[in-house]
């Protein structure tokens, strides 16, 4: 499995069970992840029992949860504890993106990394990509990881006109991939 994480604060932002997948931002090859999310619920336990593939007894009722422990939301969002933060105002996601980026580039700088030209462009293709969408008046929902740290990579996801799916997409340079 290949942990996803936001490279700034380390907070988990999606796994390979997304089946994420890369694509071209801009003319940097790979430079965007992009996968497809749904709206599940989830019980407090953390187990979806329809996964198991057991047959429950007729007899026995089901244990419901005194306090609604269940967590509904999109996969990705519930299963890593993600929180959705307003952006949809083009200059909200510009600054805060711009001071993402500030982070992620010092982080390059420090540990020398040569792909800071890279991240520079592709960094600029995916705010583009993502202003046009806003600019386009789509539905869109951002989501970042719980930490305190307030320069955090975020996950902007499109909604399908379903309602309960949507397309979601990171900046590849942003994330750290961890192999568990």
């Amino acid at each position: 499995m290949i942990l996803f994480r936001d490279r700034i604060t380390g907070d988990e932002l999606f796994t390979d069970a997304v089946c994420p997948k890369f694509k071209d931002c801009g003319d940097c090859p790979d430079g965007m992840v992009v996968f497809l999310s749904k709206m599940v619920q989830r019980a407090a336990g953390g187990i979806d029992e329809s996964l198991i593939g057991g047959n429950k007894s007729a007899e026995e009722q089901e244990e419901v949860l005194e306090d609604g422990g269940a967590k509904s939301g999109f996969d990705f969002v519930v299963d890593n504890g993600l929180e959705e933060i307003d952006l949809n105002k083009k200059k909200d996601f510009q600054l805060f993106f711009k001071g993402c980026m500030k982070k992620l580039l010092l982080d390059f700088q420090e540990k020398n990394e040569s792909k800071v030209p890279e991240l520079k462009k592709s960094a600029m293709a995916y705010m583009a990509h993502i202003v046009k969408l806003i600019d386009e008046k789509k539905d869109l929902s951002f989501f970042v990881g719980a930490s305190d740290n307030e320069d955090k990579v975020p996950c902007v996801m499109e909604w399908n006109d379903d309602g309960v799916s949507g397309t979601v997409y990171a900046l590849r340079l942003a994330l750290k991939e961890e192999k568990l």
